[in-house]
C-alpha cells in the first residue's frame, strides 16, 4: 500500500506535461523499512521513467554543524562534478553547468565556491554583498538551479535521514518544497521523526506523509517470502513473531543464517535449514545480531570494517586506504563487505565512496571497539584528512575538529572548531555557527594550558551570533564571560578588545531600547579605549564607540548631544579612510538633521555618505543612501531628482538581486510618479512592488504596495479595482497591527467613496479613522485633516473646506513636505476655479 502511494505521487510529479511537483515524507523508527521502500520506488522509476535524473543523498549526525553539507553533495551530483578531476577543472565544469541552466544568474557563480571548495574567482558584485546577502543570494541560486534542472530533465531528489540535516540545507529543501509545484520534481525525504520546527511539509498541500509502522504478521510473512523467492522453510516461521515487525531485523537474520550456513539451497534450489533455528542459535536483538555477523567476517575484512566505522556513515575509499594495514588488499575487503551486506556503494554519485547499508550497522560495530582503539583511529583519520585535503582544509574543518575531539586531542581540535564556526558565521549560517562556537567553548575548558586568543575569539563570535539572532541576554552573558577572561589583561590588544566587547554589550541594550544601560556600557568603553593609545585599530574602535553613543542620544531625541558625538566620530574616521564606517556615521548625521527639520543639511550628509559608500565599493550602502536621498529630495518637491535616485538604486539592486529592497525601491519610485501626476507609470511600479513583496512573503511591503495601488487606481477612476486593493491592504495592516498605516488606508477608502459620490460611505470610513488620528505632527494626520476638508466640501460647506485646506497647506509646509502641500494647494485651486466659473 505504501509503495502504491509513492508510485502514484511519482507519476503525478514526473509527468512533464502536468508539471506538478510532489513531496513524499517517510517517517518511522529505525529499522522499519524506509530505505527498502525508497529502493523499491527507485527501481520502479528507473524502469518507467528512464529519462529522469535521480539524485540521492543521506544526512549524517556528525555533519549537522556543517553548513550546506547535504545540499553540497546534491549540487555535486547535479553539476556532475568528480572528485577525481582537479579543482580548476571542476570549477570550470560548475560554471559551464550554471551557464547552461541559469545563464541569468552567472554573476552569482562565485557564491558556490566556498561550499563546493572550488576556485571560482569573486567578482566586484559578489564582493560587494554583505554576509546576509551572500547567504540569501546563494540560497536563491541553489534553489533556482535545482528547479531549472527539473524543468529541463525530470528530477527525483531523495534525502535519507533528514532528521540529521544541517540547518542551511534544511532551509533550501524547505524553499524547494514551497516552490516546486510547477516543476516535474519528486522530492522524497525519510526521517526517524520530525521535530515541530521541521514539519514544514504539513503546509505543503502536494505533500504526502507515509508513517511506517511495524509490519503485521502477514506483512512480515510476505517480506520473508520475497527474501527467499517464495519458498520459506517452516522452521523460519517463528521469526515472524521474534523480529517484532522489523523489516531490517528480519533481513539481517536471513543474511546471518545464510552466511553462517544455517540456511542453504538444496539440489533443487529450494531453501532449507541445516540446523535448528531457536533462541540458542539465532540472535534476534540488533546488537547481538550485528556482533554475530561481524564475527562471521574474515579477520582482514573485519578490521577494515572497524576502521571504516570511525570515518562515519559514508566514507571515501582514499581516506580509508591511508589507515588500514593491508592497503593493497583493500578493494578485496570492500568487495567482501559489500557482498555480505555490511556496506553499499554510496548513492551520492561519487566514485569510490561507500556507505554503511544501515546506520544501525555502523553504530553497533563502532560501539564494539574499545575507547582506546577508537581514539587511536580517530587520530589517524584526522592526520590523513589534513594531508589529503591540505589545499582545501576549509571544506573539512568540522570533520577534522570532531575527529581530533574524539581522539581527545583538544589542542588540535580547538582551532578547527573556531575556524569552522567563523566560516559558518561569515556565510550567515548562524545556527551551525552557534553550535560550533558552543563546541569550541566546551573544548577550550579541557585544555591543560588555556589558549586565550582562541577562547576570546570563541566567546566574541558566539556573542555576535546570539546578538544577531535575537538573543540579547544570551549575547551579554557570553560577552560577560569574555570580559571575565580579560580582566587581568593589560596589553594594547586586550584593551581594544575589552572596549569593543563593552560597546557590543551597549549595543544589545540599545536594540532593546534600554538606553540607560546602553549609555553605561558605552561610557565604560570610552574610558577603556582612551587608555589604548592612537593606533589605527584603537582609533577605529574609538570612532565606533562615539558613533554608537551619538546614535543612542538620537534614539532618545537628544539631538544636540547626538550631533556632538557623531561630529567627533566623523572627525576621527576621516583620516583612517575606513569608508564604510564613514558612510554609516554620515547616514546617522543625516537622520539627526532630518529630525531637526534641516532638510538641506540632511541631504548634504546623505550625499556625502553616498560618496563614502562609493569609495568603499559597498553596493548595499549605496542603495540605502540613494533610497534615503530620494526620500529627502522628494519632500522638497524635487520629484525628478528623487526619481533619478530611485532608478539608480533599482539598477544597482538588480545586480545584487535583493527582492525585498527591489519591492521598496519600486514602491518609492511609484509614489514619486504618483505625486508627479504620472498615474499609469506609478501603477506599473506599484504592481512590480506588489509582485516582489508577495514573492518574498513580506506582508508589510505587500500592504504598502496594495495601499498605493488603491490610491492610483482611484485617480485612474477604476473604482472596483481600487476598492479591492485597499480592502486587501486594510486586512494585512490589521493583521500587522500598524495604527499609522491603518489610518492611511481608511483615509484612502474614504477618498475613494467621495470620488464616487458616496458621501455616507466616506463618513463611515472617516468615523473609523478618527480614533487613530492621534499623532498631530505626522503626515498621516495631515492627510486625515485634508479628508475632513473634502468631506466638508461634499456636504456643501465650501468655506469650511477652504479654511481646512488652507490650514492643511500650512501644516505640510511646516513638515517641509512639498508634495503633500501641493496636493492641498491643488484642491484649493480647484475650488477657486469653480468660484470663477459663470453661473
Amino acid at each position: 500500500a505504501e509503495l502504491a502511494q509513492m508510485l502514484e505521487a511519482a507519476a503525478e510529479a514526473l509527468n512533464p506535461e502536468a508539471c506538478a511537483g510532489r513531496m513524499l515524507v517517510l517517517t518511522s523508527e529505525p529499522g522499519l523499512g524506509k530505505s527498502r521502500l525508497i529502493e523499491e520506488l527507485l527501481t520502479n522509476l528507473r524502469t518507467g521513467h528512464t529519462s529522469a535524473l535521480v539524485v540521492r543523498d543521506s544526512c549524517a549526525s556528525y555533519e549537522q554543524a556543517v553548513p550546506h553539507a547535504t545540499i553540497t553533495r546534491v549540487l555535486r551530483q547535479i553539476l556532475r562534478l568528480s572528485i577525481w578531476d582537479d579543482r580548476n577543472t571542476q570549477a570550470i565544469a560548475a560554471q559551464q553547468q550554471l551557464s547552461e541552466f541559469l545563464p541569468q544568474s552567472q554573476q552569482f557563480g562565485p557564491l558556490l565556491a566556498p561550499i563546493l571548495g572550488l576556485p571560482i574567482p569573486e567578482t566586484p558584485l559578489t564582493q560587494a554583498l554583505t554576509p546576509e546577502q551572500r547567504h540569501d543570494r546563494l540560497h536563491d541560486l541553489i534553489s533556482a538551479l535545482i528547479l531549472a534542472v527539473a524543468h529541463v530533465r525530470t528530477l527525483v531528489l531523495v534525502i535519507d535521514d533528514f532528521h540529521w540535516i544541517d540547518a542551511s540545507s534544511r532551509d533550501i529543501v524547505q524553499r524547494l518544497a514551497a516552490e516546486m509545484v510547477d516543476y516535474p520534481l519528486l522530492l522524497c525525504l525519510s526521517s526517524r521523526d520530525f521535530s515541530e520546527a521541521d514539519e514544514f511539509w504539513i503546509a505543503v498541500e502536494y505533500s504526502r506523509r507515509i508513517a511506517l509502522a511495524e509490519l503485521n504478521t502477514n506483512q512480515s510473512a510476505a517480506l520473508l517470502e520475497s527474501l527467499l523467492d517464495g519458498h520459506v522453510p517452516s522452521q523460519l516461521q517463528p521469526l515472524l513473531d521474534r523480529t517484532h515487525g522489523s523489516p531490517f531485523l528480519l533481513e539481517e537474520i536471513i543474511r546471518y543464517l545464510h552466511q553462517s550456513g544455517a540456511l542453504q539451497r538444496d539440489e533443487h534450489g529450494a531453501w532449507v535449514c541445516t540446523r535448528a533455528i531457536d533462541h540458542s542459535t539465532t540472535p534476534v536483538e540488533v546488537q547481538q545480531l550485528m556482533m554475530a555477523r561481524l564475527d562471521q567476517l574474515p579477520e582482514a575484512a573485519r578490521s577494515t570494517l572497524l576502521n571504516a566505522t570511525v570515518l562515519g556513515q559514508r566514507f571515501e575509499l582514499r581516506v580509508l586506504a591511508e589507515i588500514v594495514v593491508e592497503r593493497e588488499a583493500l578493494l578485496e575487503h570492500i568487495a567482501v563487505l559489500v557482498h555480505t551486506g555490511m556496506l553499499t556503494p554510496s548513492h551520492d554519485g561519487v566514485d569510490s565512496t561507500y556507505a554503511f547499508r544501515h546506520a544501525l550497522v555502523r553504530d553497533v560495530v563502532y560501539n564494539s571497539m574499545s575507547y582506546a582503539q577508537r581514539r587511536r583511529i580517530h587520530a589517524q583519520v584526522a592526520a590523513t584528512i589534513e594531508d589529503l585535503y591540505a589545499d582545501e582544509l576549509d571544506t573539512q574543518r568540522v570533520i577534522l575538529a570532531n575527529h581530533y575531539a574524539a581522539a581527545e586531542l583538544w589542542v588540535q581540535s580547538l582551532p578547527h572548531f573556531v575556524q569552522a564556526a567563523q566560516q559558518a558565521q561569515t556565510r550567515y549560517a548562524n545556527s551551525e555557527a552557534l553550535t560550533l562556537y558552543e563546541q569550541a567553548a566546551a573544548i577550550a575548558m579541557l585544555l591543560d594550558e588555556p589558549n586565550r586568543a582562541l577562547t576570546a575569539a570563541t566567546y566574541e563570535g558566539m556573542g555576535d551570533v546570539l546578538a544577531l539572532t535575537g538573543n540579547p541576554s544570551g549575547a551579554r552573558n557570553t560577552y560577560g564571560r569574555l570580559l571575565d577572561l580579560l580582566r587581568s589583561e593589560s596589553s594594547l590588544e586586550q584593551l581594544i578588545l575589552r572596549a569593543r566587547i563593552q560597546r557590543k554589550i551597549g549595543s544589545t541594550f540599545e536594540h532593546q531600547a534600554n538606553t540607560r544601560e546602553a549609555f553605561t556600557w558605552l561610557t565604560r568603553a570610552v574610558s577603556e579605549i582612551a587608555a589604548a593609545g592612537s593606533t589605527h585599530a584603537a582609533e577605529l574602535e574609538h570612532t565606533r564607540i562615539l558613533s554608537d553613543i551619538g546614535f543612542v542620544h538620537f534614539r532618545e531625541a537628544h539631538l544636540e548631544q547626538a550631533q556632538h558625538y557623531l561630529d567627533q566620530a566623523l572627525t576621527r574616521i576621516k583620516p583612517l579612510q575606513v569608508y564604510d564606517e564613514q558612510a554609516r556615521i554620515l547616514n546617522r548625521l543625516g537622520g539627526v538633521a532630518w529630525q531637526r527639520a534641516d532638510v538641506a543639511m540632511a541631504q548634504a550628509y546623505v550625499e556625502q555618505g553616498l560618496a563614502a559608500s562609493e569609495q568603499s565599493g559597498n553596493l548595499v550602502d549605496q542603495i540605502n543612501m540613494l533610497n534615503n536621498l530620494g526620500l529627502i529630495v522628494e519632500t522638497q518637491g524635487l520629484l525628478d531628482d528623487a526619481l533619478r535616485s530611485y532608478l539608480r538604486a533599482i539598477d544597482l539592486n538588480e545586480g545584487i538581486g535583493n527582492p525585498r529592497m527591489a519591492a521598496i525601491l519600486r514602491n518609492n519610485a511609484g509614489v514619486t510618479l504618483y505625486n508627479s501626476g504620472k498615474y499609469q507609470q506609478a501603477h506599473d511600479y506599484f504592481i512590480q512592488s506588489l509582485e516582489l513583496a508577495t514573492a518574498v512573503r513580506d506582508p508589510y511591503n505587500q500592504a504598502r504596495a496594495l495601499l498605493n495601488l488603491g490610491r492610483v487606481l482611484t485617480r485612474l477612476e477604476r473604482w472596483q479595482s481600487a476598492e479591492r486593493h485597499l480592502l486587501q491592504s486594510q486586512f494585512l495592516i490589521a493583521q500587522l497591527n500598524l495604527p499609522p498605516e491603518q489610518l492611511e488606508c481608511l483615509v484612502a477608502l474614504a477618498e475613494l467613496a467621495l470620488q464616487q459620490g458616496k458621501i455616507a460611505d466616506a463618513l463611515d470610513w472617516w468615523e473609523q479613522a478618527r480614533p487613530l488620528a492621534t499623532d498631530t505632527e505626522s503626515e498621516e494626520f495631515g492627510r486625515f485633516k485634508r479628508l475632513e476638508a473634502q468631506i466638508a466640501l461634499a456636504r456643501g460647506d465650501r468655506q469650511q473646506a477652504i479654511d481646512l485646506l488652507t490650514a492643511n497647506v500650512d501644516f505640510f509646509v511646516g513638515l517641509q513636505h512639498v508634495p503633500e502641500a501641493q496636493w492641498s494647494r491643488r484642491l484649493l485651486a480647484a475650488l477657486a476655479d469653480s468660484d470663477q466659473q459663470p453661473a
